[in-house]
């Protein structure tokens, strides 16, 4: 099952790009993940909520709550050269508090479809470069 195409051009810039292992066709591209990405991403999270293994929520959250816990310029999806969404990455504070300050939640996940390609370390390599580049 392939996850809802996603638009990679015009409104996103892409912040990494890399080619995959041989054994996988084409590139994946890591972009700023957007309200329009939302369909996949919710479909890639509800799996992911499936195995029981990836988080304690019971089910995914609307758009306006996933997006409100986890600022813009910390959440990025991979897509492929057809802008299909693999997987994404989001990181979000722990809590307000100050004593708190810097400390973050990290959450990855991947299409099973897209699962031992590479993604998700893709996905984390551009985040890590991103947070702390050189």
């Amino acid at each position: 099952m392939r996850s809802t195409p996603a638009p990679v051009g015009g409104l996103m810039t892409p912040v990494g790009q890399r080619l995959l292992p041989a054994d996988t066709a084409g590139s994946v591209t890591v972009v700023g993940l957007q309200e329009c990405h939302w369909p996949a991403v919710r479909e890639i999270y509800a799996a992911g909520i499936a195995t029981g293994q990836a988080t304690l929520e019971s089910r995914q959250p609307s758009w306006e709550t996933f997006a409100a816990g986890r600022p813009a310029h910390l959440r990025q999806v991979a897509v492929d050269e057809h802008g299909v969404v693999l997987g994404w990455v989001a990181t979000a504070p722990v809590s307000a508090r100050p004593v708190y300050a810097g400390v973050v939640e990290e959450s990855v996940y991947v299409h099973p479809q897209a699962a031992g390609r590479g993604v998700g370390r893709l996905l984390l390599e551009v985040k890590s470069e991103r947070i702390c580049p050189g």
